[in-house]
């Protein structure tokens, strides 16, 4: 009878330490999953983490290439704006001291109405004076005339002088809008890599619950 009893008893043993056991097979089976699920996402975070890092490098070092072709740029413009400048200050001086065209040419006409109008025995006798003063209005004109030609030209060194500052504008545009990228892309990385940390955190966590278990 006694024996009956330890047997009855050993039986509800086992079957208690199989219930158990079967417990923590899926208790075993989860905590894998975890592990497995925890692990895969540690490594998708580094994989992405990684790309975001590469794409910021590329627009780091496309920003380097524009600098250096900027530097050359930004000091050419430099010497245009002073060349600009000079031109500007030789052309003021000119017509500083030339009177005005319109005053030259209307001198100039007077001058030869009056003499298409003057008597020609009064006119040989001015004709020396007359002939002085014509010809030193035709040089005034023309050099009037030399002046109007640097205005042009001044126009010619505007337009490429503020074409090479558009040029600049834009590339320190570029810059600006890459660096923009740049900088969004490295605060991505930044929160990946630690995403990625924390996950393979977790996954040791479980993988020591499994051990445990």
């Amino acid at each position: 009878m006694a024996q009956e009893e330890k047997l009855d008893a050993l039986e509800d043993q086992l079957r208690e330490m199989r219930a158990r056991r079967a417990k923590l097979y899926e208790e075993l089976g989860r905590l894998r999953e975890e592990r497995e699920r925890l692990n895969k996402s540690s490594k998708s975070a580094r994989e992405q983490a990684g790309k975001h890092r590469e794409e910021r490098d590329r627009l780091n070092q496309r920003i380097k290439e524009i600098k250096q072709s900027l530097g050359p740029l930004v000091a050419e413009l430099s010497r245009k704006s002073q060349a600009l400048k000079s031109l500007d200050n030789a052309l003021k001086e000119e017509y500083q001291r030339l009177p005005s065209k319109r005053k030259v040419i209307s001198d100039l006409q007077r001058l030869e109405w009056e003499v298409s109008t003057t008597p020609t025995r009064e006119m040989l006798e001015r004709e020396e004076e007359v002939v002085r003063k014509a010809a030193k209005l035709r040089q005034t004109l023309e050099s009037l005339e030399k002046v109007e030609a640097k205005r042009d030209q001044k126009l010619d060194h505007l337009a490429d002088k503020m074409a090479t500052q558009a040029e600049v504008l834009a590339l320190r545009e570029e810059i600006r809008r890459l660096a923009a990228q740049s900088q969004e892309h490295h605060e991505k990385m930044i929160l990946l890599y630690d995403l990625a940390k924390e996950e393979k955190k977790k996954a040791d966590q479980a993988h020591g619950r499994v051990v445990e278990k």
